[in-house]
């Protein structure tokens, strides 16, 4: 059997702490071949944490984008996470990680929510970026939603200041031709692999979840120009939240980026900039 691609990134600089790690999984289109090492070994120098990439399920260039995942996905989300995880998590073991920061932007983010669930990592704070999974949608009309906010994010982006802009040295890593592909083929592919996810409230519920569980600090950040989310479902989800008992360590923020989109948090400063706190709180509580 062919395993999964996991990658392991250790920090240059120093180690902040040798038992707590991150797992790290890439957005639409992306793959861990490339984008692994590109944001894996960033984010591992930011936040002086070994940091763990995996390709999840619908990446592209990967075994896990065979024919069928669709349909793994769609069945049970969380139940088709749970080998992946337990894979990751024989890695974390080798590597000594006793606990564990999960990090992801867009569909990276929502398969951090899936592997979280599957209680297969020991993860003690999540730290996500616009995650899919919010709003309830037929297929045809998401498919059309999520490519026409594509067509615009180019032109939205030059008006937002600098800072939230994907740098050019963002794709350092990344081949000419791979680049090209991401473009054409792969995004579009991706969003059809996980389309019957990103069309469901699969993301609040998992929240929720969660937070009932306990045991987990979770800050989540979304574009004021968002691929996933309105205002209203922002404002509900919010409320709700805030609505019940959290199990015992368990704390959630949730935040809107001014003059952000979709594609600011592929700006890797940035990403590591708003990961770091939670990073801190979990070295700050082990020493």
């Amino acid at each position: 059997m062919i395993k999964p691609d996991i990658r392991v990134y250790r920090p240059e600089s120093g180690m902040e702490s040798e038992t707590i790690g991150v797992v790290m999984t890439g957005p639409i289109g992306s793959n861990n071949a490339n984008d692994g090492g590109r944001d894996g070994a960033h984010l591992a120098e930011e936040l002086g944490l070994t940091v763990v990439t995996f390709s999840r399920l619908g990446a592209q260039n990967s075994v896990l984008s065979m024919p069928g995942t669709a349909r793994r996905l769609r069945r049970d989300t969380v139940a088709a996470h749970s080998k992946l995880s337990h894979e990751v998590n024989s890695v974390l073991e080798t590597e000594g990680i006793e606990e564990v920061l999960g990090v992801g932007r867009s569909m990276g983010g929502t398969a951090i929510l899936a592997s979280a669930l599957t209680d297969q990592i020991n993860y003690a704070g999540l730290y996500l970026a616009e995650p899919g999974g919010w709003l309830k949608a037929g297929k045809i009309e998401a498919v059309k939603h999520f490519f026409e906010y594509d067509g615009k994010q180019g032109a939205g982006l030059e008006l937002v200041p600098e800072q939230n802009r994907p740098e050019d040295t963002d794709t350092t890593g990344l081949t000419k031709v791979r680049r090209m592909l991401s473009i054409a083929t792969l995004g579009p592919r991706d969003i059809l692999t996980n389309i019957d996810v990103l069309r469901t409230d699969f993301a609040r519920r998992s929240v929720r979840t969660l937070l009932e569980r306990g045991g987990v600090i979770m800050r989540i950040d979304f574009a004021s120009n968002s691929k996933v989310i309105d205002e209203e479902t922002f404002n509900q989800a919010h409320q709700e939240f805030a609505s019940f008992e959290h199990g015992e360590g368990a704390a959630l923020e949730m935040r809107v980026l001014p003059e952000t989109w979709h594609a600011s948090f592929d700006r890797r400063s940035l990403f590591a900039e708003r990961a770091r706190p939670v990073a801190q709180i979990l070295i700050d509580t082990a020493a």
